[in-house]
C-alpha cells in the first residue's frame, strides 16, 4: 500500500513531470536533426535544451521565461568566447577562472539567478572538449541558441494549455511532505524514542515544508494570474493553500515536551492509542495530497472520525482512573494535543470538500489584497552583489573556491590525453555547493553512482543488442535520470552513467568502453578536488554563522511572541500583520535547524558548543509550539473581552529575550550580564480566577487558565535559552 503511494505520488509529480519534459526537449532535435544528416547540429541543439532545462525552476511562468531568454543569451555567448579561447590554453584558462567566479557570484540573487549561472558554467565545460573552426564555432552557438529556444517554447506551450498543472502539483506535495512531517512527530511516542535522530529528522521535514510553503506562494501570489482569477479551480486552490497553512500552524501549537512526557506516564497505552490516531490523521493527509497533486476527488472515510472520538473517550477514561496531582501537567498536555487532533481532522474534512473543486465550497471566498503582500521580493540592484565581495559572504567564499578548484581541475587535465578535462570540471562544479555537508553528500553521491552507473551500462550493453531496444532503454534512462536530479541525486547519477555510455555505443564510437573507465577517474579526480577545496579553501563553518541564525530566531520570535499575545486586548490586529511575524518566526527557526544539522556533518574539530545549540534548536521547537497555541487560545477570545492583567506576565518574558538577543550580540560583556528579575506571577492568577467568575460566557473562561499556562511555560523556556545562550556567549 506504502509502496501504491510513493508511486503515486512520484507519477504525478512535478519532478517527473519535469523528467519527461527534459527528456522530449534533448531527444527530439537530436533525432529529428539526425534524420537529415545534422547529427552534430542535433547534439548542439540538445545540448542548449538540456542547460536552459536547468534554469526552468518551478515559479511564476513570467520569472520561469525571463530567466530562459536570459540563459539562453548567456549560454549563447559563452559558447563562442569559449569557441574562440580553445587554442589558446591561458586564454582559456584565464577565462574559465573568471566565468567560474562571476556565475557562481550569481548565487546572491537567488535560487533562478544561481541556476543561471550553472548553466552557463556547464555549457562551457561541455564546449571544452569541441575543437572548431570560427565559422563553425558560430553554426555550435547558434544551434545552441535554437536548442535552448525550442525548449522554452515547449516549456510555456506545456503551461498555456495546463496553467493550473505546476500549483496543483506543487500544493499536492506540500501537503504530503505536511502529512510526513507528522508521521515523524508520532514516532515521539514510542516506547523507545531516539530524541536526537527523530529531532534531526523533524527539523530537516521542517524546513523543506517551508521552502515548499514558499514555493506555493510565489506560484498563487507572485504572478498575480490566479490570485487575480475568479474561476472555480484559481479559488480553490488559494482555499487549499490557505487551509493548509493554518494546519501546520495548529500543528506546531501541539509540540510538547515529549521526554518529560514519557516519565509521566510510564505505560505505553496512552502514548500507542495517539501515535494510532496521529498516523491515521497522516495518512489521509496524505490520500488528500495525491488527489491535489493528481487532479483527482477523494471522499472522506468513516474510520478518522471514529478513530478521533475514541481516542476522546479514551482520554476521558484514563484520566478519571489515574489522574493525579503528579501527572496533572502530563494529562493537560494530552488534551491539547487532542484539542490539535479534533482541529487537524476538521480541517482534512474540509480539504476533502475542495478536492471535488465544487462551485460552493469557494462562492463566499474574496482574497483580501493584502495577501501577497507577504510574499518576498527578489532584488537584482548592484549594492546587493557589492555587498557580497567580501570574506564575510558565504558567496563570495563558495565564488573563490569554485573558481580555484575547477582552475587546479584545467591544470592537472593537461596530464591527461584529450577529452578529460571537461569531465574533470563538470564533476567539480557540480559537487561544490556553498555549505559542506551538501559538498560532501554530493561527492559521495557522484562517486557511488557513478561506479554503479558502469556497471550496470556493462550489463545493459552486454545483455542488449538490438539497436531499437537500446534507445528505448535510453529514454527510460533518461527520463529517470532528469526526475531524480533534485530530489535523490546518487539514483539520477547512477542512470545518468549507462545512459550517457548507451548515447556513445549508439554513435557507434570505437572506443566507448575506454569512455566507461575514464568516467570513472576523471569523477574520482574531480571528487577529490572538490573535498579538498571544501576543507582548505576558504572554509566556512557553521559555528561562524549559527549564532546569527540564532539571534534572527530570538528576534522574530519576541515579535511572532508580542503579535500573539497582542489578540489579548487588540482584537482587531491585521491578520498579515501577525501571518507575516509567524512566517519570519517559522523561516528563522528553519534557518536555524538548517545551520544545526550542517553542523553535525561536519568535522568534530569544527562543532564548537554542540550540545548548547542542540538543547536551543529543541527548546526553539518548544518556545514556537508554545506561541503558536498561545495564539491560537488568543484568537478565541470574543471581542470586547480584554484582560490587562496579563501584561505582567508579558513584561518578564520579553525581558528575557532581550537578555538572551544582548548576550549573544555582546559576547565580550556576557559574563557581566545578570538575569532580569522574575516578575511574582502568583497575582495574575488569582486575577484570571477572578475575570473567570465575572464572565458570562464558559467558553472564554475556560480559555483563561490555558493561556495563563502558555505563559508560564514560554517563560520558563525562555530562562532556560538565557542561560544557554551565556554558555555560548
Amino acid at each position: 500500500m506504502e509502496m501504491n503511494k510513493e508511486y503515486k505520488s512520484f507519477l504525478y509529480s512535478y519532478h517527473f513531470a519535469n523528467g519527461l519534459r527534459i527528456t522530449a526537449g534533448i531527444a527530439l532535435p537530436a533525432i529529428i536533426l539526425s534524420y537529415v544528416s545534422l547529427l552534430q547540429a542535433g547534439i548542439f541543439a540538445s545540448l542548449g535544451a538540456l542547460c536552459i532545462s536547468i534554469t526552468d525552476n518551478p515559479g511564476p511562468i513570467h520569472h520561469r521565461r525571463n530567466g530562459m531568454l536570459i540563459s539562453m543569451l548567456i549560454n549563447s555567448l559563452v559558447t563562442i568566447i569559449t569557441g574562440f579561447s580553445l587554442d589558446n590554453p591561458v586564454w582559456l584558462g584565464i577565462f574559465i577562472l573568471i566565468a567560474c567566479f562571476v556565475f557562481s557570484m550569481a548565487g546572491v540573487y537567488g535560487a533562478r539567478a544561481n541556476a543561471i549561472g550553472v548553466s552557463a558554467l556547464i555549457i562551457l565545460i561541455i564546449n571544452l572538449n569541441h575543437h572548431e573552426e570560427a565559422t563553425q564555432v558560430l553554426y555550435n552557438a547558434l544551434w545552441i541558441l535554437a536548442g535552448s529556444a525550442w525548449y522554452m517554447l515547449l516549456s510555456l506551450a506545456i503551461h498555456v494549455f495546463r496553467p493550473y498543472r505546476l500549483t496543483q502539483q506543487a500544493l499536492g506535495d506540500l501537503i504530503i511532505t505536511t502529512a510526513d512531517y507528522l508521521r515523524t512527530r508520532a514516532e515521539f511516542y514510542q516506547k523507545e524514542v531516539n530524541y536526537t535522530e527523530t529531532y534531526g529528522r523533524m527539523m530537516a521535514l521542517q524546513s523543506v515544508l517551508l521552502q515548499k510553503q514558499n514555493l506555493v506562494r510565489e506560484l498563487l501570489f507572485k504572478g498575480r494570474k490566479i490570485s487575480r482569477e475568479s474561476t472555480i479551480e484559481s479559488k480553490t486552490l488559494l482555499l487549499i493553500y490557505l487551509d493548509v497553512t493554518e494546519l501546520f500552524e495548529r500543528l506546531s501549537a501541539s509540540f510538547q515536551d515529549y521526554e518529560t512526557l514519557h516519565h509521566y506516564f510510564p505505560e505505553e497505552i496512552i502514548f500507542e492509542k495517539f501515535r494510532s490516531t496521529i498516523l491515521s490523521l497522516a495518512n489521509e493527509m496524505e490520500e488528500i495530497g495525491l488527489a491535489v497533486l493528481s487532479g483527482t476527488t477523494t471522499e472522506e472515510k468513516d474510520q478518522l472520525p471514529a478513530a478521533v472520538t475514541e481516542t476522546a473517550s479514551f482520554l476521558e477514561a484514563y484520566s478519571k482512573q489515574y489522574r493525579t496531582t503528579e501527572n496533572e501537567q502530563g494529562f493537560h498536555s494530552f488534551e491539547l494535543i487532542l484539542q490539535s487532533i479534533k482541529d487537524i481532522q476538521a480541517r482534512l474534512h474540509t480539504l476533502h470538500l475542495y478536492t471535488k473543486y465544487d462551485k460552493s465550497s469557494s462562492r463566499q471566498f474574496r482574497l483580501r489584497k493584502e495577501f501577497d503582500q507577504a510574499v518576498p521580493r527578489q532584488h537584482y540592484n548592484l549594492d546587493i552583489l557589492r555587498n557580497s565581495l567580501t570574506l564575510r559572504s558565504n558567496i563570495f567564499r563558495h565564488a573563490l573556491r569554485v573558481s580555484i578548484a575547477t582552475g587546479i581541475g584545467y591544470c592537472i587535465s593537461f596530464f591527461f590525453p584529450f577529452g578529460h578535462s571537461y569531465w574533470i570540471l563538470l564533476t567539480i562544479i557540480v559537487i561544490l555547493k556553498p555549505a559542506y555537508s551538501l559538498s560532501r553528500k554530493r561527492n559521495v553521491d557522484r562517486l557511488a553512482g557513478t561506479i554503479a552507473g558502469v556497471f550496470l551500462g556493462i550489463l545493459i550493453l552486454y545483455f542488449v543488442k538490438n539497436k531499437t531496444a537500446l534507445f528505448i532503454i535510453m529514454l527510460f534512462l533518461m527520463t529517470g535520470t532528469y526526475s531524480l536530479l533534485r530530489t535523490k541525486y546518487m539514483w539520477s547519477v547512477l542512470l545518468m552513467t549507462p545512459y550517457i555510455l548507451v548515447v556513445f555505443h549508439l554513435l557507434n564510437l570505437k572506443d566507448f568502453q575506454s569512455v566507461m573507465m575514464d568516467r570513472v577517474i576523471d569523477t574520482a579526480i574531480g571528487s577529490i578536488i572538490a573535498f579538498a577545496a571544501n576543507l582548505l579553501l576558504f572554509p566556512y563553518w557553521s559555528h561562524n554563522f549559527i549564532k546569527k541564525y540564532l539571534l534572527q530566531f530570538l528576534e522574530k520570535s519576541q515579535l511572532y511572541f508580542e503579535q500573539s499575545a497582542r489578540f489579548l486586548w487588540q482584537q482587531d490586529l491585521a491578520e498579515t500583520t501577525f501571518q507575516r511575524s509567524r512566517k519570519e518566526a517559522f523561516t528563522a527557526l528553519a534557518n536555524l535547524s538548517d545551520a544545526f544539522t550542517q553542523m553535525l556533518t561536519e568535522p568534530k574539530r569544527k562543532r564548537l558548543h554542540v550540545n548548547q545549540y542542540q538543547e536551543m534548536v529543541v527548546l526553539a521547537h518548544m518556545l514556537s509550539s508554545h506561541i503558536a497555541t498561545l495564539a491560537y487560545f488568543s484568537r478565541s477570545i470574543p471581542e470586547g473581552f480584554t484582560i490587562p492583567d496579563f501584561q505582567e506576565k508579558i513584561t518578564p518574558i520579553n525581558a528575557q529575550f532581550k537578555t538572551s538577543i544582548h548576550c549573544l550580540s555582546n559576547a565580550a560583556q556576557a559574563s557581566n550580564l545578570h538575569t532580569i528579575p522574575a516578575i511574582n506571577t502568583t497575582p495574575p492568577k488569582e486575577k484570571v480566577q477572578h475575570l473567570s467568575n465575572q464572565s458570562a460566557s464558559q467558553s472564554t473562561a475556560g480559555l483563561l487558565k490555558p493561556i495563563s499556562e502558555q505563559f508560564d511555560l514560554i517563560k520558563n523556556i525562555t530562562t532556560d535559552m538565557v542561560k544557554i545562550c551565556r554558555q555560548i556567549a
